[in-house]
C-alpha cells in the first residue's frame, strides 16, 4: 500500500495511463476481470491501457466497492 502524507501539497505530472502502461496486457485483462470492467482483449497494448486508465476513472465508486470483494 502506497501512503501519501499530505495530498493537499502533492503535485505529480504522472497520467494514470502512463501507469497502467507499465503493466503487461495481460495484467491489465486480469485487473479488469476482478474490477468487473469490460475492456476488449483484440486491442493493441497502448490502447488498452488507454480504455483501462478511462473505465478506472470513469466510475470510481463502483471501483473501490468491487475492492471490498
Amino acid at each position: 500500500m502506497i501512503v501519501l502524507p499530505d495530498t493537499t501539497a502533492f503535485d505529480s505530472s504522472i497520467r494514470l495511463v502512463q501507469l497502467v502502461r507499465g503493466a503487461t496486457k495481460a495484467e491489465m485483462l486480469k485487473v479488469c476481470d476482478k474490477l468487473d470492467l469490460y475492456v476488449s482483449p483484440n486491442l493493441k497494448k497502448d490502447e488498452t491501457a488507454r480504455r483501462v486508465a478511462q473505465e478506472l476513472l470513469d466510475s470510481p465508486i463502483e471501483i473501490l466497492s468491487n475492492l471490498n470483494k
